[in-house]
C-alpha cells in the first residue's frame, strides 16, 4: 500500500508514504524510495533522502550522490544528512565508505554552513585519520573554519597532534628587509617566514 501511495497524485501522499517507508525494516522499499529521490516535490525527495540514509548498499550511494549534485540547496543539504549517518553504518564496503568520507571532506568546503557543519560533525564522529589528506588538499584553497574544526577533532580523536595542519590564525604581513609580504592565505603564509639563518 505504502509503495502505490509513492504514485499518488497528491504530494503529501507520496511523502507521508516515502517517511513511513523509511521506518520499515524491508528490502522492498528500496527501488520505490530511489524513485521517489527523482519526485519533482522537494518534501518528496528529502523524505525519500532520509529514508536511504538508513541502509548500506551502494545503489543508495549513488542516488545519494546524484542528490547531492541537485540544484536545489535544502535536497543537496538533506543528502549531505543522510551520507552523514549512512557512513556508519554496517555493511558498507570499504569502496563506498571511502567515496562518501570524500563526499563528506568535499562538503566541509560547501558555500553553505548548514552542509559544512553536518560534514564537519560526521568527519570528527568518524575519526578516520585518512579524511586529513582530503581536508589538508581543501585548507589550501579555503578560509572556511569547519576545515580547520574539522582536522583538529579528527586529529584529537586519532590521538596525534599536527600544529601545521590546524594552524587558521589570519597571518600578520612580514618585514624582509623593509619589505611588506602579504600571505597569500593562512595556511601558505607558513610557506614566506624569512630564513633566520
Amino acid at each position: 500500500v505504502l509503495i502505490n501511495a509513492l504514485e499518488h497524485k497528491d504530494a503529501e501522499v507520496r511523502w507521508r508514504a516515502a517517511d513511513a517507508l523509511g521506518r520499515m525494516d524491508d528490502e522492498a522499499k528500496i527501488s520505490p524510495l530511489l524513485l521517489a529521490v527523482e519526485d519533482e516535490n522537494d518534501q518528496v525527495c528529502k523524505s525519500a533522502i532520509l529514508a536511504l540514509g538508513n541502509i548500506a548498499n551502494s545503489q543508495i550511494i549513488d542516488a545519494l550522490i546524484r542528490a547531492f549534485k541537485h540544484r536545489k540547496y535544502n535536497i543537496r543539504r538533506t543528502a549531505v544528512e543522510s551520507l552523514s549517518k549512512i557512513v556508519f553504518l554496517a555493511g558498507l564496503t570499504p569502496l563506498d565508505r571511502v567515496l562518501v568520507i570524500e563526499i563528506l571532506a568535499f562538503s566541509v568546503n560547501n558555500d553553505y554552513a548548514a552542509v559544512r557543519r553536518l560534514a564537519k560533525e560526521a568527519l570528527i564522529a568518524l575519526g578516520d585519520s585518512k579524511s586529513l589528506l582530503m581536508l589538508r588538499r581543501l585548507q589550501l584553497q579555503s578560509t572556511y573554519d569547519e576545515i580547520f574544526q574539522a582536522i583538529a577533532g579528527i586529529q584529537e580523536k586519532c590521538g596525534f597532534y599536527n600544529y601545521e595542519l590546524i594552524q587558521y590564525a589570519p597571518p600578520a604581513p612580514i618585514e624582509d628587509n623593509n619589505n611588506t609580504i602579504e600571505p597569500k592565505n593562512k595556511l601558505t603564509s607558513l610557506l614566506h617566514l624569512p630564513r633566520l639563518l
